[in-house]
């Protein structure tokens, strides 16, 4: 692809994406810790129930359960990706993320597989089953920020980009 074609095509998208990212951002990451216990502050675990329990306390502090909706609202940007063997560096990835510890968090709980790994057991062996259900019934079930956007936008994002694709595509096809 021309140069500058690419170089218009990833500025239009992005043009495109931006409101929707910002509508992300106001709308659909709440400023109140999104479950009632979520802490938001990092954790000191200074209980000797705590200091003394090996198998919980392997996991880093500093990002476990602290919810920060500034972080989760600065975590969601554009993103660019390439395939790694493609000289052209066509952009084949152009999306919305949250990059953010809270931000995945409330994005994905109550999504994939559960895991059997002592690691990542909690005290209360259904606590995780009440987080998704807590999650699911509080903020919908899977579709919660990112996620929402393409739910309920997608269609209209894909009628734009089809808008700015048609000149270009017809650029290739006249050769």
């Amino acid at each position: 692809m021309d140069p500058e074609a690419r170089k218009a095509f990833t500025q239009d998208t992005r043009l495109l994406l931006q409101p929707y990212v910002k509508l992300v951002k106001d709308k659909f990451i709440p400023t109140e810790p999104p479950l009632s216990n979520w802490r938001t502050v990092v954790p000191t675990y200074t209980s000797p129930g705590w200091i003394n329990d090996e198998n919980h306390r392997g996991r880093d502090a500093a990002i476990r359960w602290r919810w920060d909706s500034g972080e989760a609202r600065g975590g969601i940007k554009l993103t660019r990706g390439y395939q790694k063997d493609n000289p052209t560096r066509f952009d084949n990835v152009l999306g919305i993320m949250n990059d953010s510890v809270s931000g995945k968090m409330f994005e994905l709980i109550g999504q994939g597989k559960k895991r059997n790994d002592s690691r990542y057991s909690a005290r209360n062996p259904n606590a995780g089953q009440l987080m998704r259900d807590n999650m699911n019934v509080k903020h919908g079930n899977l579709k919660r920020g990112v996620w929402r956007i393409k739910e309920e936008y997608g269609a209209q994002i894909t009628d734009k980009l089809e808008v700015i694709l048609d000149p270009i595509l017809k650029r290739f096809e006249r050769g």
